[in-house]
């Protein structure tokens, strides 16, 4: 007496849960209704639209029999062949011509090929269901590894930060966040309309629920010094790990064409330098003066004398030029090509050059 009124008090609310569920499946077998009921025959049975359902663990569950027929057909359910016995857990709803099998609690024994058959005295007809019962994933803290706990990069080059989530049965929401010292406050990094940084998608990778979230750092300067955090969120507690980002100092190589110019005067002479190991544009000056004793002067783009500085095809190489035009005897001196390597340490790397002069005569 026990049981069965526990069953019905299930039944009672299970039912009120799955009310939404009905009235869509009595929506479904509508249209069963034109059938002519007058004209006896085998029972009507709708076709089923997918025939294999995927239910996950401790869910509620239903397969809808949508039947007709004159005689009025029973209905009855059968799982690997073997006639199902309504229980605490099983039960069936009977409403107009909607047959349904309600299923809570739905375990991995619950997977297999479900019958509906539909009998009265002119025959029988039956349609088939197979179900694939999954474990409801868990989820629980992800696990986030940057890989590395710090990352050296030169100036001017893109820089890219892999960010690997683990143990997220669920696909992770990841933010990135920057930190310019201790001390400093923790920024969220802004991505929308920002060409200094951008983000992959996160995708999934080879490994069980592990993904992969990108960050791309474009031009590097030592304003990007500092330490990257990658924050992932699942539902559960998020999860972060951080790096430090610091500047890789590489000397670059200057290289001058020869000791000394000899030019001829009244003419255009252009003066070549060439800088290799430089991931960024060098910061490159050209100065004269008149003899060893004297003081330097900054050569600056004018009328008399022109310079420019540019990328060439070579990794990491740029060329730079001076340009002096009509060449006269007071250009005679010195020239000096200044690189300055480091802002902050002031490191610099000097190469001073002869320029001498002949007349144009001396040449015809």
């Amino acid at each position: 007496m026990y049981f069965q009124d526990t069953v019905i008090i299930y039944v009672f609310f299970a039912a009120i849960i799955m009310l939404p569920g009905l009235s869509r499946a009595q929506e479904r077998c509508a249209d069963l209704k034109s059938v002519n009921s007058t004209k006896q025959g085998l029972p009507v049975l709708q076709s089923t639209v997918n025939p294999l359902k995927i239910w996950y663990t401790g869910k509620f569950y239903s397969l809808q029999c949508c039947v007709s027929g004159n005689p009025a057909p029973t209905v009855t359910w059968f799982k690997n062949g073997q006639r199902l016995e309504v229980n605490k857990n099983i039960y069936t709803k009977l409403d107009s011509n909607n047959q349904t099998l309600w299923i809570g609690g739905v375990k991995i024994a619950d997977s297999g090929n479900y019958t509906c058959e539909a009998r009265n005295s002119k025959g029988t007809v039956s349609r088939h269901f197979k179900v694939r019962v999954e474990l409801t994933l868990l989820y629980q803290q992800p696990v986030v590894d940057l890989q590395t706990s710090s990352w050296s990069q030169v100036t001017g080059s893109n820089v890219t930060l892999n960010c690997v989530i683990l143990k997220s049965a669920r696909k992770p929401f990841v933010i990135w966040l920057y930190q310019k010292n201790i001390g400093s406050k923790l920024k969220f990094i802004k991505f929308r309309r920002n060409p200094k940084y951008s983000k992959t998608n996160v995708i999934k990778t080879e490994g069980d629920q592990s993904w992969s979230s990108k960050l791309l750092i474009r031009n590097f300067t030592k304003d990007d010094i500092g330490a990257y955090t990658c924050e992932a969120r699942n539902g559960k507690k998020p999860a972060n790990d951080t790096g430090i980002l610091t500047l890789f100092f590489q000397e670059p190589v200057v290289h001058l064409a020869s000791k000394s110019w000899t030019t001829v005067i009244g003419s255009n002479v252009s003066l070549h330098c060439m800088i290799s190991k430089s991931a960024g544009k060098p910061s490159l000056s050209w100065l004269y003066k008149k003899n060893v004793s004297a003081k330097s002067l900054s050569i600056h783009n004018n009328a008399k004398q022109f310079i420019t500085t540019v990328k060439t095809k070579k990794d990491q190489a740029w060329s730079s030029q001076l340009m002096i035009r009509n060449v006269t005897e007071d250009d005679k001196g010195h020239i000096r090509v200044w690189l300055q390597m480091d802002l902050k340490l002031q490191m610099t790397l000097e190469y001073w050059r002869l320029l001498k002069m002949k007349n144009k005569s001396m040449v015809e």
